[in-house]
């Protein structure tokens, strides 16, 4: 397992940790793919296309093999021959949220005929409060950040500043890669990002949904054991 701390100043570790319990998903991503396809016929791609305007209303593009949509209040959705892709789905009610990414997706596979998924991306998105020493909220309001050359490397390549922790490991072939920082949006939150990446999955539908839900449980119950 690899752990990148950047500046280092997560609220009370122990603390933390606790509170990465039952944690609720605020917004999901989950892309699907399939072997690269031939698009689909007019009448096919229309199906497809209905289906999913029955919960994205907003089409920002459709052209056959190609669309793109949006959804209201918060969600994009992307097809082309390749793949099918949620993203940021914000999410009040996810067991209904995820419910509907199958529907359509269901539509979209049989009509390629896919019996195998080659592989999918699942992200999950949890913001949970946090308490933050004085000293800590100050560093994270500070206008400018002080190079040092202990805390240079928290430097992306842009010339962004990185604060939080970030750990990538292997599980079960999978790759993981879980990142934690202040969620600057409102400071008394902390914003937990989990990414899996599932290569050479080669499995159904149905079987890639229950493994949604394994890692979902495995996220939202279970990821503090990995930082203990």
């Amino acid at each position: 397992m690899a752990v990148y701390s950047y500046l280092g100043i997560l609220p009370r570790y122990s603390h933390f940790l606790n509170n990465m319990t039952n944690l609720r998903i605020s917004s999901f991503n989950l892309a699907l793919f399939q072997r690269p396809k031939k698009p689909l016929p007019d009448e096919d791609f229309s199906q497809v296309c209905s289906k999913i305007l029955s919960y994205f209303s907003f089409a920002d593009q459709i052209s056959n093999p190609i669309l793109t949509a949006r959804r209201k209040p918060g969600g994009e959705i992307f097809i082309n021959p390749i793949f099918v892709q949620f993203t940021n789905i914000k999410t009040e009610d996810f067991e209904s949220d995820i419910k509907m990414t199958k529907d359509i997706a269901t539509v979209y596979f049989s009509r390629y005929k896919t019996k195998k998924i080659s592989q999918a991306a699942i992200r999950l998105v949890s913001i949970i409060n946090a308490d933050f020493v004085e000293n800590e909220r100050k560093l994270i309001k500070n206008e400018s950040f002080t190079l040092l050359p202990n805390n240079i490397k928290a430097l992306t390549s842009k010339g962004e500043v990185k604060i939080g922790i970030r750990l990538v490991f292997q599980r079960n072939a999978k790759r993981y890669d879980l990142k934690i920082e202040p969620y600057f949006k409102h400071l008394a939150c902390n914003y937990i990002d989990f990414n899996v990446v599932t290569p050479n999955l080669e499995a159904s539908l149905n079987q890639v949904y229950d493994l949604f839900k394994k890692e979902k449980l495995f996220f939202t119950k279970n990821i503090s054991a990995i930082m203990a």
